[in-house]
């Protein structure tokens, strides 16, 4: 049994079914509580993508997205009274693993939302298998 786990979503359709996985969780008692989490690109990060200007209304957008997305997935589980919703920046992969640090697993969808950064770059599915201290459930 986890006593806490972290659902790591961004909108796409393996996100959603990551959120079922991790709702049959909590419906069977597998897991107690469950914080969903969206991750949203920071200032430095689109700041060397695209430039200052134009970052700041991203930055805006993707957080809006990300309010949009948790209230998404959060309508999909059963048990609301269970889970807790965080928003957060930085880099995805990197922010999954700090947060993962405080739950017993971390539950994810195998293909994100940005196909081309997972090319360029490694996905963030295997950023997170790679470096989490804790077990890792990625869902396709």
């Amino acid at each position: 049994m986890y006593k806490k786990i972290l659902l790591a979503v961004d909108g796409s359709a393996t996100s959603i079914k990551a959120a079922q996985v991790a709702n049959s969780y909590l419906e069977k008692g597998i897991a107690e509580e469950l914080t969903i989490l969206n991750v949203y690109m920071s200032n430095e990060s689109s700041n060397y993508f695209i430039g200052k200007d134009i970052s700041e209304k991203v930055i805006a957008a993707a957080k809006e997205n990300g309010v949009s997305v948790l209230e998404k997935t959060k309508a999909v589980i059963t048990s609301p009274n269970k889970v807790k919703t965080a928003l957060k920046s930085g880099d995805i992969a990197q922010t999954i693993v700090k947060l993962g640090q405080k739950h017993d697993l971390i539950i994810m969808g195998s293909l994100g939302m940005n196909a081309i950064a997972g090319l360029l770059m490694g996905s963030v599915s295997s950023r997170v298998v790679q470096y989490a201290d804790r077990p890792v459930l990625i869902v396709k």
